[in-house]
């Protein structure tokens, strides 16, 4: 697996558009356009959608813009150049044309590095360089019984989750299974970090059953990884709910399992199994936290009181998987090359094969099947701007193995025999 949102934000600069009026940064000092004579920032322009304008709000003459906001009027965009700005659009020290060819560019670029990354991580599972440890399990099977309530205290309650100390494996929490009873209604969980006093998330959910049954509710993938923009290296995660926050006489429901030790094998021995492949990676461990007037920050961790015996009616659906993201960003220069291509051979392709293209010089150079001919060859020898970018994959598959012991090491193949 690989975060996303973390990579687009650096590989976004890494290879700039010269042409381009806000996307000329290039962290490589690589550009696009020197990747193909024909790929020029005027050519993009020729096929840029016509209604691009339209994802901005229509200009309202009774609202005050902030610096920075964009507007749309006429299927043009304008950009804020001040606070509280009242002006009409027409005034240019209050309101800038905004070049809508950077959110097209901007569009091209985010789809070549999506389709690097889901080419590089399909390469290296493939080769067998990275895997999942485990997809999307839950914690425990079965229900705790309805007699086996806990009283409402007011208390701050969940579970710790401390993630193996390296950068290579990352535990993402799918979804979190609710078990109530006596009263139904909205429960509000957050996941927390130790070095942040702000919730990285809050995920408020509906519980409904008034039977008493587990409640399954989507996390929109709560990712826990060693380390982020957002926090520092290690430390660890906490999904609690306050439950002075809970609805009058709900109670939640004890499963009964002692989580400090291994799960009787004979009993269940699916848990057992998963709690030995789980504990290589992770610790769990219940707590709650005696907190009058919460106030939503991150609490003292030195009160936390364990519990090993209690799970305040929670289960969560689990993936641990190989995390290379780190890996990818700490070795960005090599894949500056790899970016250029991509976005460059998708670019021309575009240029291609787009039937709504608008007058401009591509179309006087060159003709649809000279394009495709500079980005594909002829299958006989050239093989064009696509056999360039085949050859740059597979440069970063070798200068990437090994890098990492456990996510990305180097997959050894053994012999193979051939005739000579």
């Amino acid at each position: 697996m690989y975060r996303l949102k973390d990579i687009l934000d650096r590989f976004s600069t890494l290879v700039g558009w010269r042409d381009s009026a806000t996307l000329t940064r290039s962290d490589s000092g690589l550009y696009f356009e020197e990747a193909h004579p024909m790929l020029t920032c005027r050519a993009m322009r020729g096929i840029m959608p016509e209604n691009l304008a339209s994802k901005y709000p229509e200009y309202d003459a009774e609202e005050a813009y902030s610096k920075g906001d964009r507007v749309s009027h006429g299927g043009l965009a304008y950009e804020s150049l001040s606070d509280a700005n009242t002006a009409p659009l027409t005034d240019n020290s209050a309101w800038a044309d905004y070049d809508l060819l950077d959110d097209y560019l901007k569009s091209i670029t985010e789809g070549g590095i999506k389709r690097l990354l889901a080419r590089f991580v399909g390469d290296k599972m493939s080769d067998m360089e990275t895997k999942n440890l485990v997809d999307r399990r839950t914690l425990f099977d079965g229900a705790g019984r309805l007699e086996a309530r806990n009283s409402n205290e007011g208390r701050l309650v969940g579970f710790e989750f401390v993630p193996l100390r390296s950068n290579g494996i990352t535990t993402t929490l799918n979804k979190v299974g609710l078990q109530f009873t006596g009263n139904i209604g909205k429960v509000k969980l957050y996941l927390f970090h130790s070095s942040q006093p702000e919730p990285i998330a809050v995920k408020e959910v509906e519980y409904t059953s008034e039977k008493g049954a587990f409640m399954w509710f989507d996390l929109e993938d709560w990712v826990m990884p060693y380390v982020s923009e957002k926090i520092n290296a290690g430390g660890s995660w906490y999904v609690v709910y306050n439950e002075a926050e809970l609805p009058d006489y709900m109670q939640s429901i004890n499963f009964g399992r002692d989580w400090s030790r291994e799960p009787c094998g004979t009993c269940n021995k699916g848990d057992a199994m998963l709690y030995r492949l789980m504990l290589q990676y992770l610790t769990i461990s219940p707590f709650y936290v005696a907190v009058s007037d919460w106030d939503g920050q991150l609490w003292d961790i030195e009160d936390n009181i364990y519990t090993n015996c209690n799970n305040y009616g929670l289960n969560f659906m689990v993936t641990m998987a190989c995390d290379i993201t780190d890996t990818i960003l700490a070795e960005s220069d090599i894949f500056a090359n790899v970016v250029q291509l991509q976005v460059a051979t998708d670019a021309l392709r575009a240029l291609a094969l787009n039937p709504e293209v608008a007058v401009n010089r591509v179309q006087y150079n060159a003709d649809r099947n000279d394009i495709l001919f500079e980005v594909s060859g002829n299958g006989q020898g050239i093989r064009g701007l696509q056999g360039e970018l085949d050859r740059a994959y597979k440069a970063i598959a070798v200068d990437t193995k090994g890098l990492d012991p456990v996510c990305m090491g180097c997959h050894n193949k053994g012999v193979r025999y051939k005739s000579i």
